[in-house]
């Protein structure tokens, strides 16, 4: 039913002080392991430890058994301001990997270990993307921003590849690639609504959305140009693993 979507999107998750919760995205790991990403508001209480958000609201990373009803490790991410997730994905190996956007001036990554790990807003803008990762045991890998001047931008849609780089849209449509240290590649700028991504086992990444406008759907050099026929079409698109238009269908 409809309600039954509702809640599979947006799961309530038990936060104490008036403050709401709820998990937008997981993944699982080979092992069968949970990985949430949650998006909550004043405390909540992970394996004992009550976790007060440090603006208006936080995010946590936790891992869970397979059975959901324990969890294993847990991280923050929290800033003075509003701050969120988009994806989780979970690598063979265990190794997570987090996106999301961020309106404080800096958020703090706490692992599972404890140690702290700041991602600086730069620039002038006002929100920015954040890309985290983990390893399998919950301790932080990397935390590195997405800073384009004044423009503000947050992750649409992300996919990881399996070498463990992953690729993501950004609401602005540029298209960024991950490295599996951290380092951010710009792959272009497609200017519409990718809601899916997915790489292939070729390396080829597939990804689905909506336009309203004229679109170039080449987010190399090339030109791929094409215009809705109605007030909004949908499209599946083929990218090649170098990131250049493969093949389009519309809808």
């Amino acid at each position: 039913s409809r309600r039954q979507r509702q809640m599979c999107i947006r799961d309530r998750f038990p936060v104490t002080g008036g403050g709401t919760g709820n998990i937008p995205v997981l993944d699982v790991s080979s092992t069968g392991a949970i990985v949430a990403g949650i998006n909550y508001e004043n405390t909540l209480t992970l394996l004992g430890t009550p976790i007060t958000s440090a603006g208006s609201s936080d995010i946590a990373i936790v891992q869970f058994d397979a059975t959901a009803s324990a969890v294993t490790w847990f991280s923050t991410i929290r800033g003075a301001g509003s701050d969120w997730v988009s994806s989780v994905d979970v690598a063979s190996n265990g190794t997570v990997y987090v996106s999301g956007g961020f309106g404080s001036a800096s958020v703090n990554v706490t692992d599972s270990g404890s140690t702290m790990t700041t991602v600086t807003r730069s620039g002038t803008a006002v929100q920015n993307s954040y890309f985290v990762s983990f390893n399998s045991a919950g301790v932080t890998r990397y935390g590195v921003p997405r800073s384009i001047g004044s423009t503000n931008n947050s992750p649409r849609s992300a996919t990881l590849s399996s070498s463990g780089t992953l690729l993501a849209q950004l609401d602005t449509g540029e298209l960024v690639e991950v490295s599996t240290t951290g380092v951010i590649t710009s792959r272009g700028t497609i200017n519409a609504n990718i809601f899916g991504l997915k790489y292939l086992p070729s390396g080829e990444v597939i990804a689905v959305g909506s336009f309203s406008a004229v679109t170039d759907f080449d987010p190399s050099t090339g030109l791929q140009s094409r215009t809705p026929a109605g007030f909004e079409d949908g499209f599946v698109l083929r990218l090649t693993s170098n990131f250049e238009f493969g093949s389009l269908h519309l809808f």
